[in-house]
């Protein structure tokens, strides 16, 4: 049996008095585990934070054109010439239209109209107007309008545009 007088002498039993704290190798080792462990998650959480913005983008577009559809059923057509923002005035979409005289507007059609999760307003063109678009993608013609979110980029035109008549390559490009 080996008393505790030898066991101090040999460095086992540590004095309560002289051990005060982590060395600085020890403290060392927990920041660079947490640093590695903060650079593999962060970059994952980027981009998850950029595929949901893509999704609630995608999902803003399916509720307007919806809300285009059962304005365009009740008043026997689109907005007319309309081009530009998506607004809830100038759509009748939110608000009746300023002729009421036909009486056929049984709207709201929707709740609000909420600017993309970039901060942009939704843009909308009619048939006949072909919205900007990068050069690869040609929107077709027999669509009776557009709605596009300008994206990340802020700029219309461009490869990271969110469309109603494109939508295949945001699954290839975020899943």
């Amino acid at each position: 049996m080996v008393d505790k007088k030898h066991q101090k002498k040999m460095g086992w039993i540590a004095n309560a008095q002289e051990n005060h704290g982590f060395t600085l190798m020890e403290l060392m080792v927990v920041v660079a585990i947490i640093v590695l462990l903060a650079g593999i998650i962060l970059p994952n959480y980027v981009k998850r934070v950029e595929k949901a913005k893509m999704v609630r983008a995608e999902a803003d577009i399916a509720n307007l054109e919806t809300a285009i559809a059962m304005y365009a059923n009740d008043m026997g057509g689109y907005f007319g010439n309309l081009t530009g923002d998506i607004s809830p005035v100038n759509t009748g979409l939110v608000y009746g239209p300023g002729d009421t005289s036909q009486n056929r507007w049984r709207g709201p059609y929707i709740k609000g109209i909420s600017k993309d999760p970039w901060g942009n307003d939704y843009r909308f063109y009619s048939k006949g107007n072909t919205p900007p678009h990068p050069p690869e993608v040609v929107p077709p013609t027999n669509l009776n309008y557009y709605i596009f979110s300008c994206g990340k980029d802020k700029h219309p035109g461009t490869s990271d545009d969110i469309n109603n008549w494109d939508v295949s390559k945001y699954w290839e490009k975020y899943y």
